[in-house]
């Protein structure tokens, strides 16, 4: 019994390594879409511009979200996996198939 509290251990050292880089990977995605857009705030710049700038980033930063679903369907987080699925994937789709065929 001694091996598995060690692999459980183990085995939740390796998710919060994990969680900690998709977290940072994700903070930096967002960091960067809040940063061009504040710029483009300042310089007077139109929400098409904008788009043009952040647009791809954007996408891929929200598509990210995703996993959160994963997340809470593996139990890495203690996040209902309802909740979470309307939550991540009402902006998913907004993304995709709002924004994304305006390009």
């Amino acid at each position: 019994m001694p091996s598995n509290v060690g692999n459980n251990g183990t085995m939740k050292t390796i998710i919060n390594a994990y969680l900690f880089v998709y977290n940072v990977v994700s903070l930096l995605g967002w960091a960067y879409c809040l940063f061009f857009t504040l710029q483009s705030l300042a310089q007077g710049r139109s929400a098409g511009q904008l788009w043009e700038d952040i647009g791809v980033v954007l996408t891929y930063t929200q598509s990210l979200a995703g996993m959160e679903i994963l997340h809470s369907l593996f139990r890495f987080v203690r996040s209902p996996l309802l909740s979470t699925f309307i939550q991540v994937m009402s902006r998913v789709l907004i993304v995709w198939y709002y924004m994304v065929p305006a390009e």
